[in-house]
């Protein structure tokens, strides 16, 4: 099989003439080695390699003969300083020309004129029409986002029309807001939010009306999750960057939380964007990229309850749709999720301790720190259970009271005790305790820890949670005998343990990316492209049923940043380069009298957004979709590549942390417009097909992207150049 390379990136030849300075080296670099000595194919490390025109034309814009030399190029000419436009010679050059923009000439050349071109006295420079992607980093590719976002596509695929959200209402409830961003306006800069909120107290907000949104700046100046969510939610395209949100054409409802991130707040914000949607007549999905681990794992928080009450009637639930993060503790042992044994000697069934990696130095020594801590524990029959905090020493197991080993806060001041809250749920009636301390505090002693000692009854199924905030990661055994380790499975978003929500993990589309300082940056290994976050939060709930429901592109994902947020811009809206914060920005644009930045930002909370645009892209060819249809859409459609059904590629090893696989914006839309033209094949008996079973077939399997898959996947699955939609 042959190995293809992108001969314009990888091989460039150094320009050596006064003319051949004018001209891009991509165009002289290509033009060389597709029409040179070596025309078609030239030896790299011992194999044959030959042109991929389809990958020259991702970068620049070329067409090409049938046997791979280059027809023409398209190019954007400068002129020099008070030049005219030598049309005569153009023309005389065989040269199309299609604009003029006062010094820039946009020029088709044939492939035999470019030299001549450059050597035009009136020419300054000769560059490559560089092709502008319109995509969210790659996730955009990842989810087929990009296969159905213009009508050129979207026929391609065999469907009716080009989706783009428009006609639908997406709603963001985040904090980090910059209202005003480009990715949230129109070409003409006029602005796309159609109402928004920001909160100004724990309880108050204001109200802002799509003709107020000029004056409206931030919710929140230290931080930029919810503009970043917002943009790869629906940002637009915007001129000069390759950045673009899943429903560029949907329109937004942006809610800013501030720091009053309450589950009050929330409900309410979900329940305004869904009255705004009603008053208008146009369906709408909203995304809460916010959440709650350490809560009971039942439909009984008050975001679900809240639901709940909204979705009285099956009209109710029709276009009504939302959409959680699951959190990002699945590699943390934050979680512990047993049956109880009998109990010991001392009294205990159960031991552990908190945190392993919170060592800090003090005083010439290394201790442990905690910072912000929340556990929570609970029977999943709601039984009572009491849980003891004591101070162990890890490497010979003495056990102290707080008493004894004071923590300290970073002015000195002893803690004695933590904060134990013991009651029942309001709506389960389960019993539960909760140890909070917020704040940073440390012991004075190396190898001093916390430590939870739980006693109840033999057979319980017990469920502890860690907030995972800070220093503090999870629960551990730390070799001592008699104590347990946590698991991966469970410390998750408690907000989606309910049908009415649907849940996303996290997969990383891409590993890295160049910032705004031209360092590349993210992380080294190029296996995980492709593989679940490992941090991606998953787990069964307390009534059986397995989260998250999807998992979509979460790992190094660029959108939009906020302007006011104080960490990354000063008060001119001018970047630190010498701060390190730095390196997580992209690329800034100036456009409707300001800067406008996108940057980098990875976690669950990047993921979600991703499938809420999508939800979008399919409420604009079904309005009437509800919740329930979404999630079987999902579990019908979704991407079942090695990366979601071999457990050796997730992390956890279990297929329960990747939920229905990687959500497919595509293969939801054939599914929804009933495309006639792509057979389906049902797994009722054999799989039938055409020309042959599904079961048996004698070749290769393929998904849009090009990579090979089971003949099993369900989803779109190409055989032998034909679509199939496998279910």
């Amino acid at each position: 099989m042959k190995t293809f390379i992108h001969i314009a990136i990888i091989c460039l030849i150094a320009a050596t003439s006064a003319q051949a300075q004018k001209i891009d080296e991509r165009l002289t670099s290509l033009l060389s080695d597709a029409n040179g000595v070596s025309k078609t194919k030239r030896a790299v490390r011992g194999q044959q390699q030959e042109i991929d025109t389809a990958a020259v034309k991702q970068d620049i814009n070329v067409s090409f003969n049938s046997d791979c030399t280059v027809k023409s190029f398209s190019v954007i000419v400068m002129l020099k300083e008070d030049a005219e436009c030598p049309t005569a010679l153009l023309q005389k050059l065989g040269v199309n020309i299609r604009e003029v923009i006062g010094r820039m000439l946009i020029l088709t050349v044939p492939a035999e004129s470019l030299t001549a071109l450059g050597d035009l006295d009136e020419v300054e420079s000769v560059s490559a029409d560089q092709m502008c992607q319109v995509m969210n980093n790659i996730g955009r590719d990842k989810t087929n986002v990009s296969e159905v976002n213009t009508l050129e596509k979207a026929l391609s695929n065999n469907l009716p029309q080009a989706y783009t959200g428009k006609g639908v209402v997406v709603g963001v409830i985040d904090t980090g807001i910059d209202y005003n961003h480009a990715a949230f306006r129109n070409a003409d800069g006029s602005t796309r939010v159609k109402m928004a909120f920001r909160f100004i107290s724990n309880t108050g907000y204001e109200t802002y009306t799509a003709s107020d949104i000029a004056e409206l700046e931030t919710d929140y100046m230290e931080g930029s999750h919810g503009t970043h969510v917002a943009g790869t939610a629906a940002g637009s395209f915007v001129e000069g960057t390759k950045y673009q949100g899943m429903a560029p054409e949907a329109d937004i409802i942006l809610c800013g939380l501030c720091d009053a991130m309450y589950a009050s707040n929330i409900i309410t914000m979900i329940k305004k964007v869904f009255d705004y949607a009603k008053s208008v007549g146009k369906p709408c999905v909203v995304n809460t990229s916010i959440g709650l681990i350490v809560d009971f794992h039942d439909d009984t928080s008050i975001i679900v309850q809240g639901l709940k009450e909204y979705y009285k009637t099956e009209d109710d639930k029709k276009g009504r749709i939302c959409v959680f993060s699951s959190s990002n503790s699945g590699d943390y042992q934050a979680a512990i999720y047993t049956t109880l044994p009998a109990a010991g000697t001392d009294g205990y069934n159960l031991k552990t301790v908190l945190g392993e990696s919170n060592k800090v130095d003090y005083e010439e020594k290394e201790v442990n720190r905690y910072t912000n801590i929340s556990n929570f524990f609970y029977n999943l029959d709601g039984s009572e259970l009491d849980v003891d905090v004591k101070v162990v020493d890890v490497t010979t197991g003495t056990l102290y009271t707080l008493a004894e080993k004071p923590l300290y806060t970073e002015v000195g001041t002893e803690i004695t005790s933590l904060n134990k809250l013991s009651g029942k749920g309001t709506i389960n009636n389960k019993s539960y305790i909760k140890y909070t301390l917020y704040t940073t505090c440390l012991f004075h002693e190396p190898n001093l820890k916390l430590a939870y000692f739980v006693k109840s009854t033999a057979g319980k199924t017990l469920r502890a949670l860690d907030n995972r905030r800070g220093k503090t990661t999870g629960f551990h055994s730390c070799n001592l005998q008699g104590y347990v380790d946590g698991c991966d499975n469970g410390a998750f978003n408690s907000w989606i343990c309910g049908e009415e929500i649907i849940g996303v993990g996290s997969y990383y589309s891409t590993n890295s990316y160049v910032n705004i300082n031209g360092k590349n940056w993210g992380y080294s290994d190029t296996s995980m492209v492709d593989k679940t976050d490992a941090n991606s939060s998953w787990g069964v709930d307390d009534n059986g049923i397995n989260h998250p429901d999807v998992i979509a592109p979460g790992g190094c994902i660029i959108s939009a940043y906020n302007i006011h947020d104080i960490y990354y811009f000063d008060e001119n809206g001018d970047y630190y380069p010498q701060f390190s914060s730095s390196n997580d920005l992209v690329e800034r644009v100036s456009l409707f009298n300001r800067w406008n930045y996108y940057g980098s930002m990875e976690g669950t909370s990047m993921a979600a957004p991703h499938v809420t645009g999508i939800i979008a892209l399919w409420l604009q060819a079904n309005p009437n979709l509800t919740y329930a249809d979404v999630r079987n859409l999902i579990k019908e459609t979704s991407m079942k590549d090695k990366y979601v059904t071999d457990t050796d590629y997730i992390p956890s090893h279990d297929v329960r942390q990747v939920g229905a696989g990687k959500i497919d914006a595509l293969a939801g839309l054939i599914a929804l417009t009933g495309t006639t033209d792509i057979p389906v094949v049902k797994a009722d008996g054999r799989r039938q097909a055409t020309p042959a079973t599904m079961r048996d077939v004698d070749g290769e399997c393929y998904n849009i992207l090009g990579q090979r898959i089971s003949q099993y996947t369900k989803g779109l699955v190409i055989y032998k150049g034909k679509k199939y939609l496998n279910r």
